[in-house]
């Protein structure tokens, strides 16, 4: 499981790494780099970095990470540090998969890629990480996802090598972002670990990162909903996001995200609205679950869970945003097969099938 510091104990530790004669080299966006100038932490990170590289606004795509194998050299001894969201996360993530890893595939879900051939691989490669959204989860799993922006495609690669060794949580990243910055991710780590909990994948190791994850990010939303952005808040929404992670990374997620993805890509709905659409239909098929009920028992009750929700729907008017890209009866005219996806739709606790999807589609 991918260790958690915080941002003092982190530094020590890099500045071990350092004394050590490993490279550090830091990987970020564009606005992750603006957004964080002259931020003290942030500063005292570029001071100590061998080397700093700016990946592209969009560095999961197919096409921005076959620039990027090409383009960024890796040496041996080096410590990768991905600063950013779960796109920034993934994309490096491949980087150190490609360059390092022996006995790696070269292929995933159809998707070929591969190390340019006048590249060598090196040894002795690890990755840390440093959140700047709280959702992905993407710190704590073994998967990354890029995009075929053209045909509208999602690749997801899945292997041991693609974890992360270390992840830092530093709330200063979260100091100027906006309400929608912050609630949108968040709104996908409760997802993620309600579908790690109604999952046929479930371990009793997988329940309890979910339900530690549940229980921070409703009391997250609640002291946001109370308070608006605070510091407690935000490690809150940090934390639900890593367990949310380490959740999914066990169970991978389930039937908001696979009926999500036609929603993401042709209506380019942000991802966190696009599971969260789905997670109060699923909730009202599952209220008699006895398997769902048993593994919330002892954290929340399924009334208080179902009230949580609808808090949320309320208080950030959900449905209002949403019909900003589209609409409840649009998403009913949508062809079922779009909505089915191996090794997410089967994952979930029913038996998925066009009466199930028809369902859910009549309960939005």
């Amino acid at each position: 499981m991918t260790e958690v510091k915080n941002f003092d104990e982190f530094f020590i530790h890099l500045e071990e790494v350092l004394n050590d004669r490993r490279k550090l080299c830091l990987f970020m966006s564009p606005g992750t780099k603006k957004r964080m100038s002259g931020s003290p932490n942030f500063e005292k990170l570029l001071k100590i970095a061998s080397e700093i590289s700016i990946l592209s606004s969009d560095p999961s795509s197919i096409f921005n990470i076959r620039n990027s194998l090409t383009d960024i050299q890796i040496s041996e001894n080096s410590t990768l540090v991905a600063i950013g969201g779960g796109s920034v996360i993934d994309a490096v993530k491949i980087l150190k998969y490609f360059n390092s890893v022996s006995n790696r595939k070269d292929t995933f879900s159809g998707l070929h890629l591969q190390l340019p051939e006048n590249k060598k691989l090196v040894k002795d490669i690890t990755l840390y990480c440093i959140p700047t959204t709280a959702g992905s989860g993407s710190e704590a799993t073994h998967f990354a996802t890029i995009w075929d922006r053209d045909q509208n495609k999602k690749y997801s690669l899945a292997d041991a090598g693609l974890e992360p060794e270390l992840v830092c949580f530093d709330n200063t990243y979260f100091k100027d972002i906006s309400e929608e910055q912050l609630i949108i991710p968040a709104l996908d780590a409760l997802t993620q670990c309600l579908e790690s909990l109604w999952n046929k994948n479930a371990t009793l190791a997988s329940i309890q990162y979910a339900k530690s994850g549940l229980t921070l990010s409703l009391d997250a939303f609640d002291q946001f909903m109370a308070h608006g952005k605070t510091e407690g808040c935000v490690d809150k929404y940090q934390l639900a996001s890593y367990f949310s992670g380490a959740a999914i990374n066990i169970t991978k997620t389930s039937i908001c995200h696979a009926m999500s993805y036609p929603i993401s890509s042709q209506f380019l709905v942000p991802h966190g609205l696009a599971v969260f659409i789905f997670v109060s239909p699923v909730l009202q098929l599952l209220k008699e679950n006895d398997i769902f009920l048993h593994r919330l028992s002892d954290t929340i009750q399924f009334e208080d869970l179902h009230e949580g929700i609808g808090k949320i729907l309320k208080n950030f008017n959900f449905n209002e945003i949403i019909n900003k890209f589209i609409c409840p009866d649009n998403i009913r005219l949508l062809d079922n097969e779009l909505f089915f996806h191996p090794g997410r739709s089967d994952t979930f606790l029913l038996d998925v099938d066009d009466f199930l999807i028809d369902r859910i589609k009549k309960l939005l």
